[in-house]
């Protein structure tokens, strides 16, 4: 499949698709995810450099002191947001990968740390196709990925939909508890510090 086969499939057919690419190893899926990638950080870095635009006066003060027309700094701006996008996706795809991996083994994936690895990156597409439209597209989006990721983790880890479910959802809740743990500890801590006397 080209790649935008392999996009309306993943949209329109995901079960297929990931059938279709079980066999791939990690590497050979990377160029899909780090396109899609792309795609949505650009998108992104479009809309965030665009909201930023109502300190434009802020801006064109800032460019004037640089000796630099404010598209400059405007298409630096895209560029830099969209590589930090780029870099951040594919560190975190292989982190949270791992985390993730860890439910899957629990409840009975044993297909291997690359078959969730996969599950995310092609379970990422609708976030990274819609995800940039402001407050509509992270929802749609982050929810539509959300049940592809289940469905790849079901398909190549071929498990039951139920334990695709609660792998997906026991990484989320116990990431959650533990930040919310950790958040309440330092919470504590702080109100419980005395003041050093002056």
């Amino acid at each position: 499949m080209n790649f935008f086969e392999t996009v309306r499939g993943f949209l329109m057919d995901p079960v297929r698709s990931f059938g279709a690419v079980r066999e791939k190893t990690v590497s050979n899926s990377l160029p899909y995810y780090i396109i899609i990638l792309a795609i949505g950080s650009f998108l992104s870095a479009i809309v965030s450099v665009a909201i930023t635009s109502t300190v434009l006066a802020a801006l064109q003060e800032a460019s004037a002191k640089l000796g630099l027309a404010l598209p400059v700094l405007t298409g630096v701006g895209i560029i830099a947001i969209t590589l930090f996008f780029i870099v951040l996706g594919i560190i975190g795809v292989f982190i949270v990968g791992a985390w993730l991996h860890l439910f899957v083994y629990l409840l009975g994936g044993r297909q291997g740390y690359g078959q969730t690895v996969k599950a995310l990156m092609y379970g990422s597409t609708p976030l990274m196709l819609i995800g940039w439209i402001p407050i509509i597209g992270p929802v749609i989006g982050g929810i539509w990925s959300l049940v592809l990721d289940v469905l790849g983790i079901r398909e190549l880890h071929q498990v039951s939909t139920a334990r695709a479910v609660a792998a997906v959802a026991l990484a989320f809740l116990v990431l959650a508890a533990i930040i919310g743990f950790i958040a309440a500890f330092f919470i504590i801590a702080s109100s419980t510090v005395t003041p050093l006397p002056v």
